[in-house]
């Protein structure tokens, strides 16, 4: 479905040991998240190749004023003890706070690409016009269910105790490309074609985009919490 806020957080993150991750990310980390005000969804997906950061995940949020408000850095800020442990397993990551620049679609798709790209230098409106009208009707295309355009923010976020905690800088996209389906040729489909990285680049974005499939693994949104506290 459409994109549910104006803002989101996404990442792609390799882990050490993924048993014990999504043990920690599906029950205490997704509701921890998605239990903050604002926060009004949140989606782990895992690769399908193994030689790819091992999840992407991402958070939907209300506005661009969730990524500093008070609730949130309160979380980052005060991590639980397997909070602590799981951080110190991560092997990289990639995190971007964003704004949602085009989303389209209804429902939410189990088959995911995702492509990272950046504009070159004076091409940035001309890509945006490019990807916007190739995804405006996207959602609602034989075999997909979503397309979004989400860009990195300004919004500089203060060094928290979680991020200190990873031991390393966290890695960081300029523009992200979503695609949700339920057929994956779909998706595959448009990776060798409308979406190609030579598609891409002739349109002004600068080599070499990078696509990655993912299938959804656990979704959890805030309504649920909100009956689980009932």
């Amino acid at each position: 479905m459409a994109l549910t806020g104006k803002a989101a957080v996404v990442l792609w993150t390799t882990m050490q040991d993924r048993e014990a991750h999504d043990d920690w990310h599906s029950h205490e980390h997704l509701p921890e998240r998605v239990g903050i005000d604002g926060f009004l969804r949140g989606r782990r997906c895992a690769a399908l190749d193994a030689t790819l950061a091992h999840y992407f995940v991402i958070y939907e949020v209300e506005d661009l004023d969730v990524m500093t408000s008070s609730g949130y850095l309160a979380r980052l800020n005060n991590p639980s003890d397997w909070t602590a442990r799981t951080m110190k397993r991560v092997l990289n990551v990639n995190r971007t706070l964003c704004e949602v620049a085009t989303t389209a679609g209804a429902g939410v798709g189990s088959e995911v690409l995702t492509v990272r790209l950046s504009a070159l230098p004076g091409y940035e409106a001309a890509l945006t016009q490019f990807l916007s009208e190739k995804l405006s009707d996207l959602g609602t295309c034989p075999g997909l269910v979503g397309a979004h355009l989400l860009k990195k923010t300004e919004t500089v976020r203060p060094e928290t105790k979680e991020r200190e905690l990873r031991q390393r800088p966290d890695d960081s996209e300029d523009w992200v490309l979503i695609l949700e389906a339920y057929d994956a040729t779909a998706l595959d489909d448009l990776a060798k074609g409308k979406f190609s990285p030579a598609a891409l680049i002739g349109a002004g974005a600068a080599p070499t985009p990078l696509a990655d499939r993912y299938r959804l693994a656990h979704l959890l949104e805030d309504s649920e919490m909100k009956r689980s506290t009932r």
